[in-house]
């Protein structure tokens, strides 16, 4: 059983979408906010590093490619080349891992989400970004930009608190194509 389907060890702590931050900067803001509310929990690894990813405030990164970095040319940083579906990470070692902007180009989502929180330790959160639940999703919003963002129910977010976590990701990509932030706890 994965990490997303352990109804009794993880839980769904906060959900976030564009509309409901008021618009993409506000959306920014919130991830931001998410990060500087959660840092202390170390070490804090930062997966899928990219273009952004060193501005945090990460103890630990660690991207598929190492061509982010050499354009960034920022050496001090402790970052490891690596697939987030086989991290080289202890289970259990790390206490918080941001996942952003990135779980999308993965193949197989369950199985990278599955093995952050193998590396989690008990009490550790991960903050996920999704969207869609595959690759196809991201080339239809490359194809078709969409122009808004659909309206998430506020009363249904405290009925998913008591779903897997698989099964809100899911429903979540069916409704609502666009990115969603989850802050999941690792019990």
């Amino acid at each position: 059983m994965g990490f997303l389907e352990r109804k009794s060890v993880n839980t769904v702590q906060e959900y976030f979408t564009p509309r409901q931050c008021g618009g993409v900067s506000g959306y920014t803001d919130q991830k931001y906010g998410l990060l500087n509310r959660y840092k202390h929990q170390t070490p804090w690894l930062s997966v899928g590093i990219g273009e952004t990813g060193l501005e945090y405030e990460a103890d630990l990164f660690c991207d598929f490619t190492f061509a982010p970095l050499r354009r960034q040319r920022l050496p001090w940083y402790r970052v490891t080349q690596a697939d987030v579906q086989e991290l080289p990470y202890q289970a259990g070692s790390i206490g918080l891992v941001s996942a952003l902007s990135m779980l999308y180009y993965v193949p197989d989502q369950a199985r990278a989400v599955d093995e952050i929180g193998r590396v989690l330790t008990p009490g550790g959160r991960a903050i996920l970004e999704f969207l869609g639940w595959s690759l196809r999703a991201v080339h239809s919003m490359w194809k078709y930009p969409l122009q808004h963002y659909p309206l998430w129910p506020y009363q249904i977010r405290h009925l998913l608190r008591e779903w897997k976590i698989i099964e809100w990701h899911r429903m979540l990509c069916d409704v609502q194509p666009a990115k969603h932030l989850l802050v999941v706890e690792h019990g």
